[in-house]
């Protein structure tokens, strides 16, 4: 049965180095692997959609909250990291720039560059001043933390996200 196991998921996981188990169960993520630290919103897609062959970590979008519960005990990381990527897929598919399978780095980017212009107005910082008077602040394209990004999209709550208010005025 682990035999059957391990050849299920090597299958699944073919592009990665590396199944082994650990934690309780086959897992094609390092024993080791930690989320990085200050991780940035295009680090995060790229994590998401190619994984990083360096660290041996295949693409997060194809590993169920088990996979990752040694890394995010509770699935609450994960859940928000898919909230975010569900964001973006949809300002890609408006792009028609999303793949379906074929990530690289470089389709990344391209689809990074493509979709910046529809995702900055939701990600910009509005400061209100003494005097009554407010100032919009750009968000950093590449180094905006993808934290910041996730509660920047639903700073007024999951039904306000962008691809759940189509046509609405921002």
């Amino acid at each position: 049965e682990k035999f059957n196991e391990l050849l299920h998921y090597r299958e699944k996981f073919r592009n990665t180095d590396v199944v082994a188990f650990h934690h309780g169960h086959f897992n094609p993520l390092p024993a080791s692997w930690k989320i990085p630290k200050g991780l940035s919103a295009i680090q995060l897609v790229n994590l998401w959609l190619v994984g990083s062959k360096n660290e041996h970590v295949p693409p997060l979008r194809k590993l169920s909250p088990l996979h990752m519960r040694h890394v995010d005990k509770e699935g609450k990381t994960r859940s928000r990291m898919k909230l975010v990527m569900g964001e973006i897929e949809y300002f890609a598919r408006l792009k028609d720039v999303w793949l379906h399978d074929g990530w690289t780095s470089a389709t990344v980017t391209k689809m990074w560059s493509t979709i910046w212009p529809l995702i900055d107005p939701y990600l910009r910082t509005q400061t209100s001043f003494k005097n009554c008077k407010t100032s919009e602040e750009k968000s950093r394209q590449g180094q905006l933390s993808w934290r910041t990004f996730h509660n920047k999209l639903t700073k007024d709550g999951h039904n306000w996200l962008p691809s759940k208010n189509v046509g609405r005025n921002t």
